[in-house]
């Protein structure tokens, strides 16, 4: 590949996963309740309200004056009204919303992507710098401590914290402008950066359009690269263990 001076990684779905779907966890804490939902119908809900609320309350409620915290509330609420069978008092839904945060902020429920740790050393032994570019709430920075990762990268990027998302072009370019403050990044040219990520309207295509260079993250190539014929095949890997070979 082309000379790379710094790589920068999304996180969910790339390097870190929640260890359990979303339903699941989810079910689990209603049944705290005595609610028994199933959690497969938990999980598609929680899909269609979180795209409702990203269009509705983008970056997490960072400008909509919601803020992070009732933004989660909020899809809370929405999965659990639609899913259940039984009318559902907002006391009920504060303590379910409640809990559900407060699960994710520990590292047990969350577990890093196959073949992410070893990609990271190995590209860590290679002196090559590592930042975080992902579109998360202002949890971000606690996360990555917590799962032991924070140490590996230079600088993290959050879109809540920093007040833009992907993919926005400003996310991109303050990248730039945070590497170059660095002594050894000061000259870095676009060319030279590469960002990895498993979403092509958010990671790959922008990435692109910004000057830099982009691969994927996925299982499913062929999907891709039908729905996005501009995508190379070559560009996408299964996952990091896969890309790992294009440092040896």
């Amino acid at each position: 590949m082309k000379l790379c001076r710094l790589i920068t990684l999304d996180i969910m779905g790339t390097i870190l996963d929640v260890c359990l779907p979303v339903g699941v966890h989810y079910s689990q804490v209603g049944a705290k309740f005595g609610l028994n939902i199933n959690p497969q119908l938990l999980n598609d809900n929680f899909k269609k309200g979180w795209y409702e609320m990203k269009v509705k309350h983008p970056n997490y409620g960072r400008h909509t004056g919601l803020g992070w915290e009732n933004w989660w509330k909020q899809l809370v609420h929405h999965t659990f009204v639609n899913s259940s069978l039984k009318p559902l008092d907002h006391f009920t839904l504060n303590e379910i919303s409640h809990q559900l945060i407060d699960m994710y902020n520990h590292p047990e429920q969350w577990r890093c992507c196959d073949g992410a740790l070893d990609f990271i050393n190995h590209v860590h032994q290679r002196q090559i710098p590592l930042a975080v570019l992902s579109n998360f709430d202002e949890r971000l920075e606690v996360l990555l401590e917590n799962m032991n990762v924070r140490k590996y990268f230079r600088f993290v990027v959050g879109s809540y914290d920093v007040g833009c998302e992907k993919p926005d072009k400003r996310i991109f370019d303050l990248v730039e402008t945070i590497a170059r403050t660095m002594d050894d990044l000061s000259d870095i040219k676009k060319s030279e950066i590469l960002h990895i990520g498993d979403t092509p309207e958010l990671d790959y295509l922008p990435a692109k359009s910004a000057g830099w260079n982009a691969y994927l993250i996925s299982k499913t190539s062929k999907d891709i690269t039908e729905k996005y014929p501009n995508i190379c095949k070559e560009f996408i890997f299964k996952d990091l263990h896969e890309l790992k070979q294009v440092f040896t």
